[in-house]
This record gives C-alpha cells, sequence and structure tokens, in this order.
C-alpha cells in the first residue's frame, strides 16, 4: 500500500505506525509463550513499547502514553533487577 507521507498529519502516521507497533508486540508476545527464555524477544518487545511511548508524547495522547509507560516500567525494573544478579 502507497501513502503519501507529505498529505499525512502526524496522527495519521502515529496511527499507522502504532497499529503496525501493536501488531508486531501481539508476534512477539506469542513467541515468548512460546520461547519463554529468549531475553532478545523481551528486548525487542520493550523498544516497541518504548517506541509507541514516544510517539503517543508527539501526537499528545496523554492516555495511550501513560497506558505505554506502564507496560514499559514493569521491564525497566525486571531489567534492572537481572542485572544486578549477573
Amino acid at each position: 500500500m502507497d501513502f503519501d507521507i507529505d498529505n499525512m498529519s502526524m496522527m495519521d502516521i502515529f496511527k499507522m505506525e502504532s497499529s503496525e507497533h501493536i501488531e508486531e508486540m501481539h508476534q512477539m508476545l506469542r513467541d515468548l509463550k512460546a520461547n519463554p527464555s529468549d531475553n532478545s524477544i523481551i528486548e525487542r518487545l520493550f523498544r516497541r513499547v518504548h517506541t509507541l511511548t514516544g510517539a503517543a508524547r508527539v501526537v499528545e495522547l496523554t492516555e495511550v502514553q501513560i497506558i505505554a509507560h506502564a507496560l514499559e516500567t514493569p521491564r525497566c525494573h525486571a531489567r534492572v533487577v537481572c542485572r544486578s544478579f549477573r
């Protein structure tokens, strides 16, 4: 599908990109369920959530930003804890 990005609003771009991120996050969660010890999946998932948080901030969707950030927070804590046991 071709998009004329010059004629798209920031909100249009957010909707398109966030939809892609969410679809990819769903697949990552399925992959993680099948391979729970695969840290690379967790890292990719974290990056997608972080990207979604930032994009929501850009288009001033505070509710989406808060929810996405809440998804980041437990992962951030887990990352710190896991590194402390290495």
